[in-house]
């Protein structure tokens, strides 16, 4: 992600040379894609810095609980993944493995560029062409499993050092963003459960004083 000036406000000295902010910003986003240091000594740092993320986050019991809650519901899903890992998946990864999950990615993943600015659609889609042409494929892989009914009820408890207490109750509605009762089911939620100002938070927290948040 970039966020760049319009080409109408640089000098207009740059603007007769033919220099270009948006062509500049397309060729260094193509040549970071295309052309990473994958350096081992980079990814023994980053490792060691992701593994002590998920380490502290037990550290924060709300965010924790909010893991494990998340972990539980999503679980044999494709989306039940964290982008924090477990310790264990993190110390495998080396440069070399990167590098052919990047390649696989480039090759793969299908690409998607958002462009919003001054500069016309066909000026855009030709940057686009000429700095992102051959990156991309069209596997794009997706799951109906929420739409799935869940079988049983899940109770998980857990015990620790912690000064408050977090409960989470989620439910499987089966609607998924494609569906037509989807956002009545974004308004029903909001109404009952997610933000100050739901029934949730104006009972438990305001008129009972049960809880923090």
């Amino acid at each position: 992600a970039a966020s760049i000036l319009n080409d109408e406000y640089i000098s207009s000295d740059d603007r007769e040379r033919g220099f270009s902010i948006l062509d500049g910003c397309f060729e260094l986003l193509s040549e970071i894609l295309k052309k990473p240091l994958f350096r081992e000594s980079d990814t023994e740092t980053e490792k060691i810095n992701r593994i002590n993320r998920i380490k502290a986050r037990q550290n924060d019991a709300f965010g924790y609980a909010k893991y494990r809650f998340l972990k539980a519901m999503l679980e044999n899903e494709p989306g039940g993944f964290t982008l924090s890992g477990e310790t264990e998946q993190v110390e495998k990864y080396d440069a070399e493995i990167l590098k052919k999950h990047h390649k696989h990615i480039l090759e793969n993943a299908p690409l998607e560029i958002f462009y919003c600015g001054t500069s016309s659609a066909e000026r855009v889609l030709e940057l686009i062409r000429k700095y992102f042409s051959g990156i991309g494929g069209s596997k794009l892989v997706c799951s109906d499993e929420s739409k799935k009914k869940a079988e049983i009820t899940k109770n998980i408890t857990e015990e620790g050092e912690y000064r408050q207490g977090n409960l989470f109750v989620g439910f499987r509605t089966g609607v998924v963003l494609s569906d037509k009762d989807y956002y009545a089911t974004e308004l029903m939620n909001q109404i009952y459960g997610d933000g100050s100002q739901s029934k949730l938070f104006l009972n438990a927290r305001e008129k009972k004083s049960l809880c923090y948040f």
